[in-house]
């Protein structure tokens, strides 16, 4: 029963089938009544949601490649910086970019 709980299963009656896998643990497969409901069975449209995020800077450092990947430049990364009042990379913690072009950057210092 412990390891039911520990997958989140706390009746035992929702289990479609169960495996003791070589490594000790359980895997839980639940019957279908009980599984959770997915945005795609619902037909929610979930293309707006950020999929993947690239780190643009991490301590301080340009990931230069990163930028290059994400079809971004130097002049566009400076210009969002500026936009946060920082002067360079030195000033930042940690920048990402998701796939929708959405920035998120924490300064250094910011903890």
């Amino acid at each position: 029963m412990e390891e039911l709980r520990l997958k989140d299963v706390f009746d035992p009656r929702q289990v479609g089938c169960a495996y003791l896998e070589t490594n000790g643990t359980l895997s839980v497969q639940l019957m279908a009544g009980e599984r959770p409901v997915s945005a795609s069975q619902m037909n929610v449209d979930t293309s707006t949601e950020p999929e993947l995020y690239t780190t643009l800077i991490a301590q301080g450092r340009l990931l230069s490649i990163n930028l290059k990947n994400c079809g971004r430049d130097r002049h566009w990364l400076d210009a969002q910086l500026q936009k946060s009042k920082l002067r360079g990379p030195e000033d930042v913690y940690l920048m990402v970019i998701d796939n929708l072009g959405e920035t998120m950057i924490v300064p250094r210092g910011a903890f």
